[in-house]
């Protein structure tokens, strides 16, 4: 996640002055790298896309090592059929029908899908993860949009696809509400900050 301050201050060594920060926060909290940018960047609303990814551990039996860290869904996935919906949602669509009612009061519920694609993990058999980035999500979307692709990939919904659910903009016509616990925030894009690009390539990188 990007976050930004201002300072009146000059920050001579960045190196050092993120060993400080890392010293005085939480466990839970790791600053991985940092680079100055011009005053009007904002993190949030200079931001453009978003990038989330939604693990899905599909196997006979749950794994120990990944509890609530995955989504264990021991039922069969037709995986092209899943593979077939996530390419149906690329471009623009109405998302209230994959969405919290309530947080949907007095807001756009249009969203432009960029990327939306399923992979397979290479170091965990029966690890999948569906990755979506977009201009902008809505409450609960990503945990509401793979529970219902779920459903269609498994055969519950075999006679309909997501197209068909997200034109309805109803609700009640998608599927579950998956569990927080397999949601992951991959990254944030801004067209016209290379600086931050740079910032995510140094963090790859990292061991």
């Amino acid at each position: 996640m990007t976050v930004n301050f201002k300072t009146q201050k000059t920050v001579r060594n960045f190196s050092k002055f993120l060993l400080s920060l890392n010293a005085l926060t939480d466990p839970g909290v790791s600053i991985l790298s940092m680079t100055e940018v011009d005053e009007n960047f904002d993190s949030r609303f200079s931001c453009n896309a978003r990038e989330y990814e939604y693990l899905i551990l599909n196997t006979k039996f749950p794994r120990p090592t990944w509890k609530n860290r995955a989504f264990w869904y021991q039922h069969k996935i037709d995986v092209p059929r899943l593979e077939a919906e996530l390419e149906l949602l690329k471009g623009e669509h109405d998302f209230r029908s994959l969405a919290k009612a309530v947080s949907m009061k007095g807001r756009s519920t249009v969203r432009t899908i960029l990327e939306a694609k399923l992979e397979r993990s290479a170091e965990f058999d029966g690890l999948f993860k569906v990755r979506i980035r977009a201009n902008g999500f809505l409450h609960n979307m990503i945990r509401i949009l793979t529970g219902t692709l779920l459903e269609i990939a498994n055969g519950k919904r075999k006679d309909t696809n997501i197209l068909q659910i997200l034109s309805s903009k109803d609700r009640t016509i998608a599927g579950i509400t998956l569990p927080p616990h397999g949601l992951y925030f991959i990254r944030a894009y801004y067209d016209s900050y290379p600086e931050i690009d740079s910032m995510y390539s140094l963090r790859d990188l990292d061991p």
